[in-house]
């Protein structure tokens, strides 16, 4: 069995002007773990790169981080005004 028999051929494209959160729903809703960024040029799709579940979860993960930063370093200021 090759590769092209199995292959899905029906790729999700976007243009790199599209939102992140447009391209999250894309995503969501044709059931795919990625989306392939195009420009057009003279009328012709040229893809400029590809936007996986993997980055959202790298993104998240980096928002995820300075958030719980954010929060013990909150946490930890309003401890030491109670304990003054």
């Amino acid at each position: 069995m090759s590769v092209g028999e199995i292959c899905n051929r029906e790729v999700v494209i976007m243009s790199r002007r599209e939102s992140v959160l447009d391209a999250a729903r894309m995503m969501r809703e044709q059931h795919v773990g990625d989306v392939v960024i195009v420009d057009e040029k003279e009328g012709k799709r040229i893809p400029v790169g590809i936007l996986t579940l993997d980055d959202f979860l790298e993104i998240i993960s980096e928002q995820l981080t300075d958030l719980v930063g954010l929060l013990t370093t909150e946490l930890r200021h309003e401890r030491e005004l109670r304990s003054d």
